[in-house]
Formats: C-alpha cells, sequence, structure tokens
C-alpha cells in the first residue's frame, strides 16, 4: 500500500512540473464592465 501511495505521488509531481503558469495582461475596467453587463442580464431572465 505504501508503495502504491508513493507511485501516485511520483506520478502526480511529473505531471504538475510540467505546468507552466503562463499569465496575460488583462485590462480590468473592461472586464470589470463586462462582467458587470453579465450579471445585468442573466438578472434580468
Amino acid at each position: 500500500m505504501t508503495q502504491l501511495l508513493n507511485d501516485v505521488l511520483v506520478l502526480s509531481q511529473d505531471e504538475t512540473s510540467k505546468l507552466e503558469f503562463n499569465p496575460t495582461p488583462l485590462n480590468l475596467v473592461e472586464f470589470c464592465r463586462d462582467l458587470l453587463e453579465e450579471l445585468e442580464q442573466s438578472d434580468r431572465f
């Protein structure tokens, strides 16, 4: 059982190392306006 858990942890760590964090710039004002517009529209139904 311990070996199985260790194997799962090793596989998990290997998969995690392949992920990259790649942020992109965001126009926060435009994002918030779009979000509010969507919320207002969904509130109407």
